[in-house]
Formats: structure tokens, C-alpha cells, sequence
């Protein structure tokens, strides 16, 4: 697994914005008019994610670092982390108890991971004591100012030089051609917050919190985004 991890990180491609080919076009107005495929997009998330986590690794005892899934869900994600390292310190953390239930049993193979029933602004964790967080598909379901106090909380939480992983929708701009699709989604689809999510300054929100901007990536309609904490 991990050595798949290590081809992801590898193959990862920074396509420059705008560049969307005609295939993928048409495969995005699918998307658009079928909420079933959420499940390939989370997929393909999951897996950016997953490539980001295995760059940083790199060289380091997973038994030595601690790593937060926030927004963790029913723990799937944070399952394929510890199947790739299963000696890592790993917490998730979600506000809905039937998601952080489900993800106590999905990951009870690993008993050193801890399961957090927990809002995402109010982080029960110590200060500077991650190394990695990691937010899979969590941002465009906050409002502005809750945004701004995850972020916050995320850079309490990390250690000088730590790394914060954001895979979420792609925004405005970076498809122009796919503007009228993502401005079209919230209404046919019933999310309050991702229109204002779609032209959010993730960057500049983060420098805000002490995280800098460092890489950026698109994967088809996911963009994974890496931050490091000041030193």
C-alpha cells in the first residue's frame, strides 16, 4: 500500500488553471447532474490526499509522528492512512456521533488510533503536538467566519513546521470553463455554504493563521492544497 502511496505522490501533476481538456468537460457536466458522483470525486480526494500524506512521510518513523483527520467522517479515509502506516499516531475528529461510532469500529484495528466526538473549531488537543492535519472534503461545508476559526485551531495544533493538508472542490478560476457548473451546484444539490466556499481565499485565510502556502495541486474536480506552519 504504501509503495502505491509512494507512485501516487510521484504522479502527482500540477495542471495549470484553465486547462481542463474537452473529455473532462463533458465528464464534469455529468457531474453536475448526478449527486452519485460524489462517490468517484471523494474517491479521487482521498487518493490526493493519501499522495500528499506519502510525500511528507518520506525518510520519517510513522511511530514518531501524530497525525489529525479532521472532518474524519465514518473514518474510511483515516482507515487507508493507517493501512499504508500502520504505526502512525493517528486521531479523527468529527461533530456527528453516528460518523465518529461508525469510525471507532472502522478503525478499531489500530488501537493506538482515538476517535474524537468534536467540533472542528474547538479542538480538545494540545498545542504544537501534530505533525500533519489533514481535511478531506470539510471546508465547503463551513460558513466564512467558521472557517477562519478551524483554521485557527488547525495551526494551534500543529508543531512549528507542520504540515496541513486541505483536499476540497475546486473554486472559481480554476476551471473557467466550469464556473456556470460549480455556480450551479449549490442549488441543485442543497449545500448553503459552497457558493461562498467557491470564492473563498484559502490562501490568504491561512496566511491569517500562521500556515503558509506551499504547494497546489488539481485532480480533476478536487484541488489539494499544502500549508506549513511557521516555523
Amino acid at each position: 500500500m504504501a509503495s502505491r502511496l509512494n507512485s501516487c505522490a510521484r504522479k502527482s501533476s500540477r495542471r495549470p488553471a484553465g486547462s481542463l481538456a474537452p473529455s473532462r468537460v463533458r465528464a464534469a457536466a455529468t457531474w453536475a447532474r448526478s449527486r452519485s458522483s460524489s462517490v468517484t470525486e471523494s474517491l479521487t480526494a482521498r487518493w490526493a490526499a493519501l499522495g500528499a500524506i506519502a510525500r511528507e512521510m518520506r525518510g520519517q518513523d510513522q511511530r514518531k509522528v501524530r497525525l489529525l483527520d479532521l472532518g474524519c467522517g465514518n473514518g474510511r479515509f483515516l482507515r487507508q492512512v493507517m493501512e499504508a502506516y500502520p504505526r502512525l499516531n493517528a486521531t479523527g475528529l468529527d461533530l456527528s456521533p453516528a460518523y465518529t461510532d461508525m469510525a471507532r469500529r472502522r478503525l478499531q484495528s489500530w488501537p493506538q488510533v482515538d476517535v474524537l466526538h468534536e467540533a472542528a473549531e474547538a479542538i480538545p488537543l494540545e498545542t504544537g503536538g501534530l505533525d500533519i492535519v489533514v481535511s478531506v472534503f470539510l471546508f465547503h461545508e463551513l460558513p466564512r467566519r467558521i472557517r477562519q476559526a478551524v483554521l485557527s485551531e488547525v495551526s494551534r495544533v500543529l508543531k512549528p513546521g507542520g504540515l496541513f493538508i486541505l483536499a476540497d472542490s475546486v473554486q472559481f478560476g480554476d476551471y473557467p470553463e466550469l464556473d456556470g457548473l460549480l455556480e450551479y451546484f449549490p442549488h441543485g444539490f442543497h449545500e448553503p455554504y459552497y457558493k461562498g466556499y467557491l470564492s473563498w481565499d484559502a490562501a490568504s485565510s491561512c496566511r491569517t493563521a500562521n500556515l503558509v502556502p506551499e504547494d497546489q495541486t488539481l485532480a480533476f474536480l478536487t484541488k489539494i492544497s499544502t500549508f506549513r506552519k511557521r516555523l
